[in-house]
């Protein structure tokens, strides 16, 4: 089995077909990382990705990984300190192995909360963005989506604010492929 889609401990809004691109792009996530393996900054094997965790926008941002494949544990990556190296399939990490090891984890039944990144993005250095900023990001990049498609979004839904009308909320839940 390859890695689950979650979303990063926030609710992800969509209207009508939206959804069943949020749900497409999980899918090439899915496959994309499947076989990949988390390495350090130094080549050394960390483990294999087992779950991936993706923002508002249906972005990757964080991914989950585990050194010992019978723990329930999971190491918590974020993106924005690693490099995705698609010929050698693999996703380097810039820390060291015992640092990664070290870093803030999670258990397999484990909700990422604000709590979890800011402790995360702190320990590798990495400037942590609270949800409600990244949720006007995220109505903004919406709004831009629903124009490109000739179709009208108000004001509130173009600041990320909800409205209530026509929506519905879409948790991420794990998949296994």
């Amino acid at each position: 089995p390859g890695p689950s889609i979650e979303g990063a401990g926030h609710t992800q809004e969509a209207q009508g077909s939206a959804a069943e691109l949020l749900d497409e792009r999980s899918r090439e996530l899915q496959e994309r990382y499947a076989d990949y393996l988390v390495r350090d900054v130094n080549g050394e094997k960390i483990g294999e990705i087992d779950r991936l965790f993706v923002d508002e926008n249906d972005q990757l941002e964080y991914l989950g990984s585990k050194t010992d494949p019978t723990e329930a544990r999971s190491i918590l990556i974020p993106t924005a300190a690693s490099r995705v190296d698609d010929e050698r399939r693999m996703i380097e990490v810039n820390a060291l192995k015992y640092m990664i090891e070290d870093g803030p984890a999670f258990e397999s039944e484990e909700e990422i909360t604000p709590e979890l990144e800011r402790r995360v993005c702190d320990y590798y250095g990495i400037t942590f963005v609270e949800p409600s900023a990244k949720k006007a990001v995220y109505g903004a990049n919406y709004a831009a989506w629903a124009a490109s498609r000739g179709e009208e979004v108000s004001p509130a839904e173009a600041e990320g604010v909800s409205t209530g009308e026509e929506e519905f909320r879409m948790q991420r839940a794990e998949e296994e492929l």
